[in-house]
């Protein structure tokens, strides 16, 4: 247990530093340089968490420092046979691919991917031997087989490789991992390969011609791997390979054998990686701009520092500025806004009819878990109101904090108040309740006593989709939340269909 625990704090520590190298690149540009090869070192990192968020931070690096695109190429080519994890090695090929323009780094990069999968073609009979090496041996590795999201929103199965420690007879070496995982069905990673080898052989057709022996070298090769994927795919029954897996690496194969020119060409090659340029420039302004407005918000030595409870008249001024910027911030509107009035404008809902005595409408606001309706009421009636009364209630997981006190409304006046909702769950929820209170002038003329008044208010209804706020986060963070969060309700079916197409017609 001690020695499981100091491995998992120990990856939780590589994990921290390398968010807090990744924090320094941004904010320190030119650092990039003398850190980034300490990063490169933690690609065949044992945790896959370490080595993803590693690659993430390559990948904008490559953008952001072009020139230091020699170093990572040559790094990531020694790298790739040792490469332990799925996404790990998807994202170093694509990489590669990506990032490699003239003919000399292409013929590399394909050589090294190549030289990782080879020998080809991959038959039954060699995949067993490979999955399989030895029955007496014994086993080198325990997986635990999972579900996982790929890049596009796709599920696909994985299984996560634990290395068992390697004997002095062991013959199995770090060459074999790539080949290992496509033999053993994991189909979404041969996809994922023959994708970025197909771009690869695309530039290198641009490069140096069609009738180059090397487009033909390596196209014949990636024809060869892709057949092996789907091969293998349908003979394993528990991880056959689904029809849209198939006919993407149809499509790429095709698109590696053919010339392509024009839109097609620009589609296949620039789209792909302007895109990608542009999200990680966006990044880093957001990231800048955050940064500029902590700088912002520091207090500098000596400066004074005012309590509510202790300060005067004299700042009554101050603390109203600072209660209109607390009370934007908490309702999520901005105070440079333009069109803040007009939107308050667009959250007005009438309570009551514009024929009753008492009118009342309301300015829902919903920020994060925190509901605010501030309500208008009017007296629409030439007597006084006594005992005014909004008594609401709540259906779902709300909760209602703050509550207006009673109070009486001339003629025709008008009063503000406000009610705080707290939401206990993200779902749909419903307020409603009624508007109470005595009218004097009434029980006078039939010389009674006051008697109370009630007028039912209309429903105000929570949407989900009021909780929800744009935000931005990196695909590290995203995909470790993902893997947390239980997304889906499994339901157990039992059926002879095994086709997924055919199951849903049925």
């Amino acid at each position: 247990d001690l020695q499981l625990f100091c491995a998992y704090m120990i990856a939780r520590f590589r994990s921290k530093l390398v968010h807090s190298i990744h924090q320094i690149m941004l904010s320190f540009p030119k650092s990039t340089e003398s850190v980034l090869p300490v990063l490169l070192d933690l690609v065949i990192d044992d945790d896959s968490a370490v080595a993803s968020e590693v690659v993430t931070v390559i990948r904008e690096a490559l953008v952001t420092h072009p020139e230091l695109q020699d170093l990572i190429r040559e790094r990531l080519r020694e790298s790739l046979p040792s490469a332990k994890h799925d996404s790990v090695i998807k994202a170093v090929v694509w990489i590669l691919m990506e990032n490699s323009d003239a003919e000399e780094s292409l013929v590399q990069s394909l050589d090294a991917v190549f030289e990782c999968i080879s020998p080809l073609p991959i038959h039954a009979d060699s995949a067993n031997e490979d999955s399989n090496p030895d029955s007496s041996r014994p086993n080198q590795s325990e997986g635990s087989g999972r579900v996982t999201v790929l890049a596009d929103g796709t599920y696909a199965s994985q299984a996560d490789n634990v290395a068992a420690p390697e004997t002095a007879t062991s013959s199995a070496d770090s060459a074999s991992i790539l080949r290992s995982k496509i033999v053993s069905g994991q189909h979404h990673v041969g996809v994922a390969i023959v994708s970025a080898v197909s771009k690869g052989i695309i530039k290198l057709r641009q490069v140096v011609g069609d009738d180059a022996p090397l487009v033909s070298k390596f196209s014949v090769m990636t024809t060869l791997l892709a057949t092996s994927i789907i091969r293998l795919a349908r003979n394993l029954k528990k991880n056959s390979i689904d029809r849209d897996a198939v006919e993407r690496i149809c499509s790429m194969v095709t698109a590696a054998s053919e010339a392509i020119s024009g839109e097609s060409l620009k589609g296949w090659l620039q789209t792909a990686q302007d895109a990608f340029g542009k999200t990680v420039q966006a990044r880093i302004e957001a990231a800048r701009k955050q940064e500029a407005a902590a700088e912002v918000s520091i207090m500098q030595p000596d400066e004074p520092l005012l309590f509510r409870q202790l300060t005067g008249s004299l700042a009554g001024k101050m603390l109203a500025d600072e209660d209109g910027a607390d009370l934007s911030l908490a309702t999520g509107a901005s105070a440079d806004s333009d069109d803040d009035f007009a939107q308050r404008l667009d959250r007005v809902q009438p309570l009551t009819g514009f024929g009753d005595p008492v009118y009342v409408e309301a300015i829902v606001t919903c920020h994060d878990y925190d509901v605010v309706l501030d309500t208008l009421v009017i007296n629409r009636t030439g007597n006084t109101l006594k005992n005014v009364t909004l008594d609401v209630a709540t259906v779902g997981d709300l909760r209602i904090v703050e509550r207006p006190q009673p109070f009486t409304l001339g003629p025709h006046k008008s009063r503000q108040s406000r009610i705080a909702v707290k939401v206990a769950s993200v779902e749909n929820g419903i307020i409603y309740g009624s508007v109470n209170y005595e009218d004097d002038s009434q029980s006078g003329r039939h010389g009674k006593a006051s008697e109370g008044m009630s007028i039912n208010l209309s429903d105000v209804h929570l949407d989900i989709m009021q909780y929800i706020q744009p935000a931005s986060c990196d695909e590290t963070h995203f995909r470790k939340m993902w893997a947390e969060f239980e997304w889906e309700n499994k339901i157990i079916v039992n059926t002879p269909i095994t086709d997924t197409l055919e199951f849903l017609n049925h």
